[in-house]
């Protein structure tokens, strides 16, 4: 457009002092012209066809599907997925399922009902066994799975934890006491001495039972009599392992052991979005916090995603972590579950996903209007 402008200021330039000339002089005048703008239009369009151009490839969106619990009062305390990718919630002595829910849709929590026998039962904690779920209650551990044959009392009336291990072996404590069991045989019975045991997780990797107190990590190897303390610290919340790591939340940041001579290998590292951790857990690669305030990712590159507020969770207490179906993360919350799901798109893709909402959802009198009627962020609700 700038060489069309130019070209016709120069062709009014020549009129002007062509006046009196012969024609043919005018013509090569207009000939010069129009090979200096056919060149100049060339050299534009090189200069054009240098640049980096975009490309549209997909990238990893993260997005989330939240299910709101019925009452607010009940005391959520843990998640767990078994391997036909049922979701399970324990609260206050019984469980809950999830019950519909999708992107920008919230689902909620309901009371299983899905086996009668289990109805009434005063549930106090679960676990997972080789992908299935594992209960206890004030009298046994118990399974719905393998033809109903897991059903082993454990006479111990207080017991409020329960570690599923391997080959049929598990641990159950009151809080002070541990009991090891192999299927309906009693292995030991001992007192954590460090102080009251406020977690119970398997090493599967190092064949182990990790106990942990406020004040240290102790360990309990399958068929033992007593556990072993192996770490001490202040302040210690929750515990997780993998093949080579032992990772501890603690209420001013977390800190790393070696899987192998419980040595640290990262020290108390607190520059987090949250200091104080609530649940700790390594998910697909990735390490993964809980905290009071929201739930947040460890990336590749040492930055974070960060999970607060219902765009993302019911509430930003964060109770528990779970892996879920499909790649999926389960962030259990004082007042629900909040799915965080990934799945590649490109922004194209991702803008015509806004259109869609926008026309189904905003437009009143042919015009894009905005809801103000937003319960839990359900746009049903517009």
């Amino acid at each position: 457009m700038v060489l069309i402008a130019e070209r016709t200021v120069l062709r009014r330039m020549l009129q002007r002092s062509s006046a009196g000339y012969p024609s043919f002089i005018y013509m090569r005048f207009d000939r010069l012209l129009f090979i200096f703008v056919l060149f100049g239009l060339a050299g534009c369009s090189e200069r054009e066809s240098r640049r980096p151009v975009y490309r549209d490839e997909p990238f990893l969106q993260d997005y989330s599907i939240r299910y709101y619990s019925r009452d607010t009062s009940e005391v959520l305390k843990r998640i767990a997925v078994d391997r036909n990718g049922v979701t399970t919630v324990l609260g206050p002595e019984r469980i809950f399922r999830l019950h519909a829910g999708k992107f920008q849709f919230p689902g909620t929590l309901e009371p299983d009902r899905s086996y009668r026998p289990m109805a009434g039962k005063p549930v106090r904690d679960m676990s997972v066994y080789e992908e299935h779920l594992v209960f206890l209650d004030d009298e046994t551990v118990f399974s719905n799975a393998f033809a109903g044959k897991m059903n082993y009392p454990h006479g111990m009336p207080d017991a409020r934890l329960l570690c599923m291990g391997e080959d049929s072996a598990f641990v159950i404590s009151d809080g002070r006491n541990i009991r090891q069991f192999r299927g309906q045989q009693l292995v030991s019975e001992t007192a954590f001495s460090a102080g009251p045991v406020i977690e119970i997780e398997y090493d599967a990797y190092g064949k182990r039972f990790m106990i942990l107190t406020p004040g240290a990590v102790g360990i309990l190897k399958a068929g033992e009599q007593t556990a072993a303390t192996v770490f001490s610290m202040d302040g210690l919340t929750c515990v997780d392992a993998d093949d080579k790591s032992i990772y501890l939340g603690t209420k001013e940041g977390y800190c790393v052991l070696d899987a192998a001579t419980f040595r640290v290998t990262t020290p108390l590292f607190s520059a987090l979005p949250v200091k104080a951790i609530s649940a700790i857990s390594k998910i697909n690669g990735n390490l993964w916090f809980g905290s009071e305030q929201g739930a947040f990712m460890l990336k590749d590159d040492g930055a974070f995603n960060y999970y607060y507020g219902e765009r993302w969770l019911p509430s930003n207490s964060v109770k528990d972590i779970a892996a879920g179906p499909e790649g999926s993360v389960m962030l259990l919350t004082s007042r629900g579950v909040g799915d965080i799901r990934f799945e590649y798109m490109t922004l194209e893709e991702k803008a015509l996903r806004y259109e869609a909402q926008v026309r189904q959802r905003h437009i009143r009198y042919g015009g894009n209007c905005e809801g103000g009627t937003l319960k839990n962020g359900d746009r049903a609700s517009l």
